[in-house]
């Protein structure tokens, strides 16, 4: 599902768990330039049963969030929760496009725990492989002994839920994509040619992408995040949610001093074996490792970067305004925020 417009600026909007963002850049001459942006923080009740009132809800935000924000655009492309996606990589012998349309139909089968049709199928092939646009004239064995193609698949029932959603706020959906997609184009690019691991830590998640050559290779969902944190520190000692948010603020700068500091630890701890863990099986595939970058709402937890600087040559946290001209009087501001508006900054940079 993909239109096209004629405008030359974008609008991206990001839906998490606990807040919405949204980022508009306007291309000019190959460059971006930042527009606006707004950023709001959002509660959803557990309770299932208040689904109708949640979409509402969360449609009476983005207006309000649009007019304070002062967009212009009402054509939008909206973000997909990573772990709402199916990604796999499948390797083919040398074949045309048209040959590998029908190979992934099949194959599909095999890794979506889905009828075909109840999903939407997308796939394209990496950048080790790239076929003759013309079926009769295939790859042949010298040129390459595999052809990767990453596979995605999105339930139908999630895509109406979101079109429908901005339905109501008065949006048009331009595209939806998964929120790895977005997060590789704006902290890393197509042009990186080394192996990166993406760290997205949200408030009640946390997604390891693994993107080599520029190209998203794995991806691995973890339900523990910034919240996890919080939540366990707030029961382990008694506190309000924004006291124990206070406590994990300063817990890795305080060190053992600080009451929070165990259990801070712990949590973080659960992630970065995930993330050895990934990086073995990677490395054990051939490609290295080389950078850990880290996005995310809870990856602005100050001490954290020391805490994986063991597992990889270079960690950092990521920052997707180094490709966007903006004004400088917001700089220092949206520096601090830049974490949080990656996807919705990859959103907006997407190629219409």
């Amino acid at each position: 599902m993909f239109f096209f417009s004629k405008s030359s600026s974008t609008l991206g909007i990001d839906i998490g768990t606990s807040s919405i963002k949204a980022v508009q850049l306007k291309k000019e001459n190959d460059k971006f330039i930042l527009e606006s942006y707004g950023l709001v923080n959002v509660y959803y009740p557990a309770d299932s049963a208040a689904k109708i009132d949640v979409v509402a809800q969360t449609a009476n935000v983005l207006r309000t969030l649009y007019e304070r924000s002062r967009f212009s655009c009402k054509r939008i492309i909206m973000s997909l929760p990573s772990n709402l996606a199916f990604v796999s990589i499948l390797n083919f012998p040398p074949m045309s496009e048209k040959e590998i349309q029908k190979s992934v139909e099949y194959q599909a089968k095999k890794y979506i725990p889905l009828p075909l049709t109840d999903v939407n199928l997308g796939w394209q092939i990496l950048e080790e492989a790239q076929p003759p646009k013309t079926p009769s004239k295939l790859v042949t064995a010298d040129d390459l002994a595999k052809m990767p193609v990453l596979l995605t698949a999105v339930p139908k029932t999630v895509i109406n839920n979101y079109v429908s959603l901005a339905e109501q706020a008065g949006f048009e959906v331009v595209a939806l994509e998964i929120e790895s997609l977005s997060l590789i184009r704006s902290l890393i690019g197509e042009q990186d040619m080394s192996s990166i691991l993406l760290v997205d830590i949200g408030a009640k998640s946390t997604i390891l992408s693994v993107v080599h050559h520029g190209y998203l290779w794995a991806t691995r969902h973890l339900s523990i995040g910034g919240d996890t944190i919080t939540t366990s520190i707030a029961h382990s000692m008694g506190l309000s949610f924004e006291r124990a948010e206070q406590m994990k603020r300063t817990s890795f700068q305080e060190g053992p001093a600080s009451p929070a500091f165990g259990v801070t630890r712990n949590v973080i701890e659960i992630i970065k074996q995930e993330v050895q863990q990934i990086i073995r099986i990677t490395e054990n595939q051939g490609k290295k490792i080389s950078k850990i970058i880290l996005t995310g709402g809870g990856s602005k937890l100050p001490g954290l970067i020391e805490e994986f600087k063991n597992l990889s040559p270079k960690v950092e946290t990521g920052n997707p305004f180094t490709q966007i001209t903006r004004n400088p009087q917001v700089v220092d501001h949206l520096n601090d925020m830049a974490p949080q508006l990656a996807v919705s900054v990859g959103l907006a940079m997407r190629a219409k």
